[in-house]
């Protein structure tokens, strides 16, 4: 049988979103959880995703994945995925920007169409996916130290601090204030 104990807890979580294999591991040094526990949630997660991947034939959470992961996608997922990650940079900061928009501006005909193809690449709903990269785009610029909490909400395209606040909690297992002081 093989031994766990040499490998490294980031090789066990594979393709496992940083933000959630930092809470695990906060949880585990504050005593939360125990550590096997850990490891029994890293492996789970591992076998969940292989499973997905093998299903969908796709990565996971894209823009959590490194780089080198990115290139293992088909071309064609790959340039999608690169025209959808600029499309969503230049509009950021629109609060009225939408997976309508989206849809529109990639010409599909129809919402299930583009659900399907996004949910076959990276295994997410574009909603899902939208809000990923303005929490991954918040984190950032609170990490530059630039701006305070309510100013990172309107960039990020959230009109109410306080949503953004909600939002950026269920997604780190943090409030921003707790993110940019444990930076």
């Amino acid at each position: 049988m093989m031994s766990l104990d040499n490998l490294p807890l980031k090789q066990l979580s594979l393709q496992l979103p940083e933000a959630l294999f930092e809470r695990l591991e906060t949880a585990a040094t504050q005593k939360q959880i125990g550590l096997d526990d850990l490891v029994g949630q890293l492996l789970l997660n591992a076998l969940s995703q292989m499973d997905d991947g093998c299903q969908s034939g796709g990565a996971k959470a894209l823009d959590m994945i490194p780089s080198p992961e990115k290139k293992r996608l088909p071309a064609r997922d790959r340039v999608f995925m690169e025209r959808l990650d600029a499309l969503i940079d230049r509009n950021i900061g629109n609060p009225d920007f939408s997976v309508s928009d989206i849809i529109t501006s990639f010409s599909y005909t129809g919402r299930t169409t583009f659900y399907k193809k996004l949910n076959r690449i990276i295994g997410q709903a574009p909603n899902a996916y939208l809000r990923a990269r303005r929490m991954k785009r918040a984190a950032d610029l609170l990490a530059s130290g630039d701006m305070n909490i309510s100013e990172v909400a309107y960039a990020i395209g959230m009109n109410d601090p306080l949503y953004f606040s909600k939002c950026f909690r269920a997604y780190y297992g943090m409030s921003p204030t707790q993110y940019r002081k444990s930076l």
